[in-house]
């Protein structure tokens, strides 16, 4: 999500426990291979929310639309600013990630595939590769800042390529 389309996106958000609205996941809210919505309070553009979620209307825009649409699929949710690489599996699609995070997917939603690449990426392979790629990134607090580019030029194992 690029920040003009945070900024779109913030009238439509909400504080609201309904399991069947489209869940907001801010960096905060990522751990390895867990989700902390509606257990972590997060801050979504200075607003503090407890469980937010995203309810559009007719007023929205198109490109907003297609954007939700498009993250109600299974996919990886990456953190974009933390320590190590933390990551988990939207496996339902009910969640969409903000400014600061990423989102792997599969052509064909497999499953077992974003499982299989889920585990890799929070391996101490791919943790070593992160610190080497990114370790120059490192923010203030001592958070490393993901690059798209390390994502892209991860190696995988075949047991992540194959099939």
């Amino acid at each position: 999500m690029t920040t003009g389309e945070a900024y779109e996106l913030k009238p439509y958000v909400r504080d609201d426990r309904d399991a069947t609205r489209l869940r907001l996941i801010t960096t905060g809210l990522i751990d390895p291979k867990a989700c902390l919505w509606g257990v972590r309070p997060c801050k979504y553009l200075g607003e503090q929310f407890a469980c937010p979620v995203v309810i559009l209307d007719q007023s929205a825009p198109a490109s907003l639309r297609k954007r939700t649409e498009r993250a109600i699929r299974p996919k990886i949710l990456i953190a974009g600013l933390s320590k190590k690489i933390e990551a988990f599996l939207d496996e339902a699609g009910e969640c969409i990630g903000t400014v600061s995070t990423f989102t792997i997917t599969h052509p064909t939603d497999d499953i077992s595939r974003l499982r299989l690449l889920l585990d890799h990426l929070l391996s101490e392979e791919a943790d070593k590769q992160f610190r080497l790629s990114l370790g120059s990134s490192l923010v203030g607090g001592g958070d490393f800042t993901m690059k798209r580019g390390f994502l892209r030029e991860l190696r995988l194992p075949a047991t992540v390529t194959e099939g």
